[in-house]
């Protein structure tokens, strides 16, 4: 009975102690999401500039730090995350605060957001919160946009179109040529 429960205090401590890894596994796993729809966002047409003028508004800069980051081979749901971790460190959004996420990130040993948001005393949650914003507010963004310009989507669909093409003339069959010959195949040896 004292071995049963042993095991049972040591397996609800193990459990104990590893639900906060997998609730943070969870959050990583949601901003991983998010991240991805931004970047698709953006990659479809008006997509772009929906994406950096909700960026702009949401951690009031400019774009030319947007684009900065972006020749820094970062996606725009990098950037969010980036921008959002940084406005909660003393001194906010400014240089040394970017260069000192952008190099845990793409440093030599690349970590990942939910380590950065640890490393720097940070919790992830806001980060995902802003981000999530960031993303739904770019997709009415965008959907406003399409519906500014109904008539040019109209035009793109009608010239997307092929024109139907008739149908070609039967062709008659052709009466089977009678087959030739083949010349005899020389023999072969034996076989080694």
């Amino acid at each position: 009975m004292k071995r049963f429960l042993a095991c049972l205090f040591f397996a609800s401590a193990v459990a104990f102690a590893v639900s906060p890894v997998i609730a943070a596994t969870g959050i990583e796993v949601t901003i991983e999401e998010e991240v991805e729809t931004i970047d698709e966002e953006a990659s479809l047409p008006d997509g772009e500039a929906a994406v950096i003028g909700k960026i702009e508004n949401e951690f009031d800069v400019d774009g030319s730090l947007i684009s900065g980051l972006r020749a820094q081979k970062l996606g725009y749901g990098e950037i969010t995350l980036a921008l959002s971790l940084a406005e909660r460190l003393p001194g906010g959004i400014n240089d040394e605060n970017i260069e000192k996420i952008l190099s845990m990130r793409q440093g030599e040993t690349v970590e990942g957001w939910g380590n950065i948001a640890r490393e720097l005393g940070l919790k992830l949650n806001p980060s995902a919160d802003r981000l999530e914003r960031v993303s739904d507010e770019t997709a009415v963004e965008k959907a406003k946009m399409e519906a500014v310009r109904p008539e040019k989507a109209a035009r793109v669909e009608k010239a997307g179109k092929p024109e139907r093409v008739e149908k070609a003339e039967k062709i008659e069959r052709v009466e089977k040529v009678e087959r030739l010959e083949r010349p005899e195949r020389p023999e072969r040896g034996p076989k080694k």
